[in-house]
């Protein structure tokens, strides 16, 4: 089975957080636990893992700690740096729509100018001035930092307001989060 995995992230592409102030918010609320490598970019999940993320479904299947040193199949955290903002998204994922009309602003994430300071809508000519205003529909992604939790299947969890609030505290930007599947994610500068 591909697994999957919840990215968060800021909704300024261009924001970055001091990586030791993103550890210490994300360890004071109990989302990150013991680190997992050397230098610090994999940590198991935290103690207020479960209180942090609502699950879907009646029994999902959630594996806290590792069966085995080289065992990658539970959930745990990595922390993703860019030096540019990277569009994260699964190769089929849908591109995101106008929130004006509901139609898709490109024909595919190739053909979006992430680059842009504004976008118009091809349907309605609805003009964007905030790439984030548009509606991602948790399938994609575009930042320099992410945080991802990994062994969480698209659509099994998703965070609790507390925590995109205490992420967002860091930079005084909200925070939203999406998923892509292990096995298909692909990145874009």
């Amino acid at each position: 089975m591909a697994q999957g995995s919840l990215f968060l992230h800021a909704t300024d592409p261009q924001g970055v957080i001091a990586t030791d102030r993103l550890i210490a918010q994300l360890q004071s609320i109990g989302l990150l636990g013991e680190s997992l490598t050397a230098p610090q970019t994999g940590w198991q999940v935290g103690e207020a893992f479960l209180q942090l993320l609502t699950f879907m479904g009646c029994s999902p299947h959630i594996r806290l700690a590792p069966a085995s040193p080289t065992d990658q199949d539970f959930c745990h955290l990595t922390l993703h740096h860019y030096a540019q903002p990277q569009l994260l998204t699964n190769p089929l994922a849908r591109v995101c729509r106008c929130a004006n009309c509901g139609k898709p602003m490109a024909t595919n994430w190739q053909a979006l100018d992430l680059q842009a300071s504004l976008w118009e809508c091809p349907f309605c000519a609805h003009r964007h001035n905030d790439l984030h205003s548009l509606r991602w529909r948790n399938d994609a992604g575009y930042a320099r930092q992410f945080v991802e939790i990994h062994n969480i299947y698209p659509g099994e969890a998703q965070p609790v307001d507390v925590l995109l609030e205490r992420l967002a505290s860091l930079g005084d930007v909200p925070w939203r989060y999406f998923y892509a599947f292990a096995s298909g994610l692909a990145t874009a500068g």
